[in-house]
């Protein structure tokens, strides 16, 4: 589990399980979030028509924070994603449905597994 800087001091931990629970639970609450927020962005992909909508917010939200979150975003979102779709395919857990993406991404892994992208 990576820990994530969480504004909390350890010194008002009483010992070590009780600072390991704090920091599991700030890192669940934070998964459940990202969930939901990716069940909202599905679920508007749902929408017959409304693609174009969800890509434009994409872009514009992304555009207009700082540089280096754009750059952590695409580390840790977009690269994941395209290697999913890259596992997905190399296991056979694609059909018609998503077989464009799989393929898309396939192509796609070798270049990204070799980039660095540093925290600047």
């Amino acid at each position: 589990m990576s820990k994530k800087t969480i504004t909390v001091e350890r010194r008002f931990f009483k010992d070590d399980s009780e600072w390991e629970y704090m920091l599991t639970q700030k890192n669940r609450e934070s998964k459940d979030k990202i969930k939901e927020a990716i069940k909202v962005i599905v679920s508007e992909i749902n929408l017959m028509g409304n693609e174009t909508n969800v890509e434009d917010a994409i872009k514009e939200e992304i555009s207009c924070t700082h540089r280096t979150l754009q750059q952590g975003f695409f580390k840790s979102v977009i690269v994941p994603v395209i290697s999913l779709f890259a596992d997905m395919k190399e296991k056979g857990w694609c059909d018609l449905r998503n077989e464009d993406v799989c393929n898309c991404a396939e192509k796609m892994k070798p270049i990204l597994k070799d980039s660095y992208f540093r925290f600047i």
